[in-house]
């Protein structure tokens, strides 16, 4: 059996969700792309590689794009010795910390589960642990969330952290109508 790998466009590409949307009518962007296209992704070492907000093993992903070149971690930061690189032994319950809207569509659409630690937030695919992100350090939202954030920006044609301030936007003031017809 072939093992399940993670399109790293889904999870790199910079502002755009990669192959599994259908928002570029027929232009791939990765094959018609320069590498500024990408976000800010190094190397940790040949075991993994990541970018400000998470990091996944390599043999996880799908090869990268040949003119995606990502800069290598110094041998002076490593993820070695570091207490939260490591696969807890047994699996952990699912999270229940709130992620910035875009780091969850990304996850999600990658196919991870996400799964509480101490420091940082496990990610899964199926049972196999592939890596770590950070829970968001407001707020956030939740996986249930998901979906109307995503129907929101969809028919908005606007990115999913502004359709998630657009919705916080309209609940208050959904909150404040119903405050205000409560107290006449």
């Amino acid at each position: 059996m072939t093992a399940t790998l993670i399109d790293p466009a889904v999870l790199f590409l910079n502002d755009h969700e990669g192959s599994c949307c259908d928002c570029c009518a027929g232009y791939c962007p990765i094959e018609n792309s320069d590498p500024s296209w990408w976000e800010s992704i190094y190397q940790f070492g040949a075991e993994y590689i990541g970018d400000p907000r998470l990091i996944v093993r390599s043999d996880a992903l799908l090869p990268l794009p040949s003119q995606v070149e990502p800069a290598e971690i110094p041998m002076s930061w490593s993820l070695d010795g570091r207490t939260w690189a490591t696969a807890p032994d047994d699996l952990p319950p699912l999270s229940t910390r709130g992620q910035s809207p875009r780091n969850l569509d990304r996850i999600d659409r990658a196919g991870l589960t996400l799964r509480d630690g101490e420091e940082v937030v496990h990610l899964y695919l199926g049972d196999r642990h592939v890596g770590w992100t950070m829970w968001a350090r407001e707020g956030g939202v939740m996986l249930d969330e998901l979906p109307l954030l995503r129907e929101v920006a969809s028919a908005g044609g606007i990115p999913i952290n502004q359709a998630s301030e657009v919705l916080n936007v309209v609940q208050a003031a959904a909150a404040a109508a119903v405050v205000q017809a409560l107290r006449s």
